[in-house]
């Protein structure tokens, strides 16, 4: 059965942005909460299943009437999006973690001799003296 938490309070005021039906912070006075009760319960009335309502909900309002996306087309992204965005942070995490664990080798250890160029070391060993 359909429950006033399913449908998203359409009055607009400031107080009541995206409140759930049965949790509209501006009642009694909130006048889109009214309606949309009374519609909810002549449809109920109706004999009307809880998609038909929906449906009718929806060709009314819009898709944003709606507390619950539907798991269908586009929508599905809605779904789906937490999950990879989740997975993906997790993924960088892993990667980042493993770089700062992994130690690059230093230059020149492990034993490993740099040919030195005479030329330089020569002129290294005159500027050392010019400066004694």
């Amino acid at each position: 059965m359909l429950q006033p938490g399913e449908i998203i309070c359409m009055c607009g005021s400031s107080g009541c942005v995206r409140s759930p039906l049965n949790n509209c912070p501006m009642r009694p006075a909130c006048h889109g909460y009214d309606a949309q009760v009374v519609q909810l319960q002549k449809y109920i009335e109706e004999g009307k299943n809880q998609d038909d309502i929906l449906s009718a909900f929806v060709k009314e309002y819009g898709a944003a009437v709606l507390a619950i996306p539907s798991n269908a087309g586009f929508n599905s992204l809605s779904w789906l999006l937490p999950y990879g965005l989740a997975a993906l942070g997790l993924l960088v995490l892993v990667v980042t973690a493993r770089r700062w664990t992994t130690q690059p080798a230093a230059a020149g250890a492990g034993g490993v001799d740099i040919p030195v160029d005479p030329a330089i070391d020569a002129r290294l060993d005159d500027e050392l003296r010019d400066l004694d």
